[in-house]
Order: C-alpha cells, then structure tokens, then sequence
C-alpha cells in the first residue's frame, strides 16, 4: 500500500498541473495614443504596478501586461478612451452581461509614456504608483499601494516636491490608506 501512495501522488498533481497552468494567462497591449502639451492621463487601476514617465513627446504610449483567467481576460477589458485633450484608462471594464461572485479583477501592470507636461490623475487600489519627470500636476490615489515620493529641503526648512523642474508653486496632495509614504531627500 505504502508503494501506490507515490503513484497516486505523481498522477494528482499531472492531473493539477493543466488546472493551475490554466487559471492565470497573460495578455500584452501596446497602444500609441495622441496627447497634446498640458493634456491630462486619467488612469483607474486595481492590482498592478504603475510606471509613469515624462518625455518630450506629444503622445501617450501604454504598454500593459494584464495577468487572469482567459475567463476574466475575455469579459473584463483594458478601455483606452482619448476624448478632446485627455486620455481616460479604465483598467477592469467589465462586459455589462458578464458577472461573477469572485475573481472579477485583472491584474494590470502599467509602462506609461506621458509628455512631460501632462497632467496626471490617478485612482489605484492595491498598485504602487511610480512617476519620474513629469511636471504637470498631479493628484494620485492610492489605497493599499505604495508611493515613493523624493522632497528636497529649501530654504528655512519647509519642503517643496521636486518631481523634475515642474512649476515649484503647483501643490502636491497624497492620500494613502494601508500603503507606504516614503519621503526622501
């Protein structure tokens, strides 16, 4: 008896392995979107890590990895939407038809190109949020996602964001709830 246990273990887990290759699938999108100069990124994300760049470019270039069954990847959807000057990303746009008790979110890393001057609003929950040489304003949610933030020291000691030669005058809002805050300089 002590022999057929190995047996039946090898057999269960081939019968597992197909089950569990199966319940993940991952999907790339590249899509190339115009963006003029002061031209703002509306971004609603749920799980997954957002990357965001500023370039001297006059478009909005998103390269997305989205990871979940084929199931959800089928019936849940990355919207792109450009509408007058601002670029709208819906991350989990379900079908209207399409419902489910669990599991109902993809899974979406973001590698965003922005010009540099464009306006960020960002709405996360469970995404770390990372943003280099951006000038334009920004108002970035986060819950349960970490915000890595550098502030240099002027002077008689306050603190102003120094996110790469914006306007030093512009404010700076952060909102975090169970994610960290980190202030370096």
């Amino acid at each position: 008896m002590k022999s057929l246990r190995p047996i039946f273990a090898v057999a269960l887990l081939a019968c597992l392995v197909p089950v569990f290759a199966a319940a993940a699938e991952t999907e790339r999108i590249h899509k190339v979107v115009p963006l003029a100069a002061g031209g703002t990124l509306s971004l609603h994300n749920f799980s997954g890590q957002v990357r965001i760049v500023g370039a001297d470019v006059s478009e909005v270039t998103i390269d997305a990895v989205r990871t979940a069954s084929r199931d959800r990847l089928d019936h849940i959807k990355l919207d792109i939407q450009a509408t007058g000057s601002t670029v709208t990303i819906q991350a989990n746009k379900k079908e209207e038809n399409w419902h489910s008790e669990k599991d109902n979110v993809v899974q979406t890393e973001f590698d965003i190109q922005v010009p540099r001057n464009a306006l960020l609003k960002l709405d996360v929950f469970s995404s770390d949020v990372h943003v280099r040489n951006v000038s334009g304003e920004q108002s970035i949610k986060t819950f349960s996602g970490d915000l890595p933030l550098t502030l240099n020291e002027q002077k008689r000691g306050r603190l102003r964001a120094d996110l790469n030669g914006g306007d030093p005058n512009r404010k700076l809002r952060l909102k975090t709830f169970s994610g960290d805050v980190k202030i370096g300089r």
